[in-house]
């Protein structure tokens, strides 16, 4: 319909897990896009959506959704200028770090931008907010939405870092970087208990500047 093709199986599929399933389909998806008039390949389970772990409906799956490397790879590289924000000393406050990357135009600017976040920044007196074994499980950006899902370890690592925080340098970074007006953080297991203070993942959030206390540029373009 319109370009989406709904694959729809028995629910034995749900039997593949992990890396199997993600493969899978993946394979399938490839297949399918490669027939005239296909676009987009959605996946179903006795009539019903597929979803992750955290019951998040999956995304249909297109051609950019897959990161094909066909001779130099060089050659899809463009220079990005991102702002990264980063927890302060204390963890309460957000420092800005500006520098300019080399992106692959192929490959989606939100997940760039969320791996950069997961790196020692070069600012003195910053630090990572994002609890260290933190896992990235997609991004997705939808009518200027970004749409996060990271593993159950941003819930459930003990963290000296504030809630607000943990959750201001993903929406600040998203929303200056990626060219996207809102952010909404899911995690695969919202049943496991929190170790942060109060960590509320309920609502979409916009970009708040009030915690910035300082701006560092490491790199203009």
């Amino acid at each position: 319909s319109n370009g989406n093709l709904i694959i729809d199986f028995s629910p034995q599929y749900n039997n593949l897990k992990g890396e199997a399933e993600i493969l899978t389909r993946s394979a399938i998806a490839k297949t399918m896009l490669q027939v005239e008039g296909v676009n987009l390949v959605s996946f179903y389970v006795s009539g019903k959506p597929m979803t992750d772990e955290a019951g998040n409906v999956l995304t249909p799956l297109s051609n950019d959704s897959f990161l094909d490397d066909y001779g130099n790879a060089s050659s899809f590289k463009v220079k990005k200028e991102v702002s990264l924000y980063y927890a302060t000393s204390t963890g309460e406050d957000l420092i800005c770090e500006k520098k300019v990357i080399d992106v692959d135009e192929r490959v989606q600017l939100a997940g760039v931008v969320l791996e950069y976040l997961r790196k020692k920044p070069e600012t003195e007196n910053a630090q990572v907010a994002i609890p260290e074994d933190t896992r990235i499980v997609n991004t997705s950006v939808s009518d200027g939405v970004c749409y996060v899902t990271l593993d159950s370890t941003l819930l459930t690592e003990k963290s000296d870092i504030s809630s607000k925080a943990i959750i201001y340098s993903i929406v600040n970074s998203l929303c200056d970087s990626a060219d996207v007006k809102s952010v909404v953080i899911k995690t695969t297991n919202t049943n496991d208990a929190t170790q942060q203070d109060y960590l509320d993942l309920t609502g979409t959030y916009v970009s708040d500047k009030s915690m910035v206390v300082a701006t560092n540029v490491i790199s203009e373009m």
